[in-house]
């Protein structure tokens, strides 16, 4: 039994190690009040891999309290020389209401990809802005914000 234990137990190390971890991730806490329309949440990351393609994600965690279906983000990407703006659409609500998010009890971690197999242009400092594009000054229920960028796992 111990020998079956000590197997199952080194596999799990063996496979956990084999996932790359994040190129950059950086996640953003909300006050109790909600995300207000002027918060703006900015991660930099330096680099220097411009041939391997990524994927972008952008993470959502919210409360059951959410009172719409999706969330707008406006994703600003500052390069080293230029800046792209991109209008995001996450769903957080099948059509009949029912929540798509994983989760314990009421609150509920979205992961949505924005770019999918894309290359850094040219190496350098890059840096993005978050900020939430609903209609709402206030938008409430929001806990958590965040961005990661992986390695896409098809290279």
């Amino acid at each position: 039994m111990l020998n079956k234990v000590l197997l199952f137990a080194f596999l799990i190390v063996v496979f956990g190690a084999c996932t790359k971890p994040p190129m950059h991730t950086a996640n953003f806490e909300l006050n109790e009040q909600g995300w207000h329309k002027d918060s703006v949440f900015t991660s930099s990351v330096e680099v220097t891999d411009t041939v391997r393609p990524y994927n972008f994600f952008l993470h959502l965690r919210h409360s059951a309290k959410y009172p719409y279906a999706n969330c707008y983000f406006f994703v600003e990407t500052q390069l080293p020389n230029t800046t792209v703006i991109d209008t995001v659409e996450c769903f957080v609500a099948k059509p009949s209401g029912e929540w798509i998010g994983s989760g314990l009890g009421d609150i509920l971690d979205n992961k949505y990809i924005f770019k999918f197999n894309k290359r850094f242009p040219i190496g350098g400092l890059y840096t993005f802005n978050i900020k939430q594009g609903m209609r709402d000054t206030l938008l409430p229920a929001i806990v958590n914000v965040g961005l990661s960028i992986e390695l896409n796992p098809e290279q």
